[in-house]
């Protein structure tokens, strides 16, 4: 099974570190990265992800805002969304969750600790089944 990852942040630095850990899961991804939310919805209408891993501290759109904007699509609104940030607080979660955050990731100082989260998330996936093979008809 090959999972498509959308990571939106603004920092490149950061898609460095994911890819890095992605890689070391051993797990067949393909990751597409956005450096702003605006151009990540924008890429929800022709790419469908079965994760979407979001900061938290964006510029225009942060991560709560963005949330909401993905909520109101016809697919992929039902993608699991993790906030994926160094900002998360219990409250900010607490939003995140109500919203319809899957989950919410603090962002960890070490590969191996992220590439460990990876692997349960992604696996884990598989075993409850939150992994969307199927694509909705836009006019459904």
């Amino acid at each position: 099974m090959k999972y498509i990852i959308l990571l939106v942040d603004d920092d490149d630095d950061e898609f460095d570190l994911f890819m890095e850990a992605l890689h070391g899961t051993n797990l067949q991804c393909d990751c597409i990265f956005s450096k702003n939310a605006e151009k990540a919805l924008h890429l929800l209408y022709y790419t469908i992800p079965d994760f979407i891993f979001i900061d938290y501290n964006m510029p225009k759109i942060n991560g709560l805002k963005f949330i909401t904007e993905i909520k109101k699509l016809r697919p992929p609104r039902d993608v699991p969304i993790i906030l994926y940030s160094s900002a998360i607080t219990d409250s900010l979660a607490k939003n995140a969750m109500a919203l319809g955050a899957f989950l919410c990731i603090k962002k960890p100082y070490e590969i191996n600790t992220l590439t460990k989260i990876l692997l349960n998330i992604l696996t884990k996936s598989r075993a409850f089944n939150f992994h969307f093979t199927t694509r909705i008809n836009p006019g459904n």
